[in-house]
């Protein structure tokens, strides 16, 4: 989602529209969202240029924290997959770069 902020006019027209509205608290909440999203940006950005996405990240991450904390990492997922009669494959693959892991689960 694309953040646009609007300009002071329109926000002073809806604070005349609805006064309970508290322009000043949405200008503050869409500043922080426009940061979120430049910030957002930028970890993409960043990710990409080491072949990642930000799911990819999250992904390893989770499995980097199983690893360090109960020794579970993919032995884990494998085996609650395995527990729902599905099967997890993990490993580099030739389609694109980086490392897939793959659950799948019937139906």
């Amino acid at each position: 989602m694309k953040v646009t902020v609007p300009r002071y006019e329109r926000m002073q027209r809806l604070a005349r529209r609805f006064p309970e509205l508290d322009a000043s608290a949405i200008e503050t909440c869409l500043a922080m969202l426009l940061t979120a999203q430049e910030l957002g940006d930028a970890y993409e950005a960043h990710f990409a240029r080491h072949g990642l996405s930000q799911g990819r990240f999250v992904v390893l991450i989770h499995l980097l924290y199983q690893e360090d904390s109960d020794g579970q990492g993919l032995s884990g997922l494998r085996r609650r997959a395995d527990a729902f009669g599905g099967t997890l494959t993990a490993g580099r693959h030739d389609e694109a770069p980086g490392f897939r892991v793959r659950v799948e689960v019937p139906s």
